[in-house]
């Protein structure tokens, strides 16, 4: 018997399932057969549309675990942190002889970070108050 793993967000799809099926079919899987099959048994039977709403929330939620328990972790480390991104190739080895970044190195990470995402914030690093103003 394999194991079923729910996130939050599956199980508040489960809750919402209650109320009306079809949307959180339509949130889990799209605009596909599973929506059509849940409103026709939602519109004849209201529980048969829970029901088939549960279903398809855990065949898609196993499905999805089911991929990642099937990628190779040979070449990572005991502590490393693996992010698989859809999509993404497997095919990258994770340098196990790295040391953590230092204080002054992340704040300069950071630093970059905020000048990539918010460009067009002002920087109030450079200025001061006495500059402004004048004797």
């Amino acid at each position: 018997m394999s194991k079923i793993y729910f996130s939050f967000n599956d199980i508040l799809l489960i809750f919402i399932s209650f109320f009306f099926p079809p949307i959180s079919v339509f949130l889990k899987s799209g605009c596909n057969k599973d929506l059509v099959i849940n409103l026709l048994l939602t519109t004849f039977t209201f529980l048969f549309g829970v029901f088939h709403a549960i279903y398809v929330i855990a065949k898609s939620t196993s499905d999805e675990y089911d991929t990642l328990n099937d990628q190779p972790t040979d070449n990572y480390p005991d502590n490393a942190i693996v992010v698989i991104l859809p999509g993404a190739n497997n095919n990258n080895t994770i340098p196990t002889n790295l040391p953590p970044p230092s204080y002054a190195e992340s704040e300069q990470l950071a630093k970059e970070q905020k000048q990539f995402l918010y460009p067009e914030l002002p920087s109030y690093e450079a200025t001061t108050s006495r500059d402004d103003v004048k004797h």
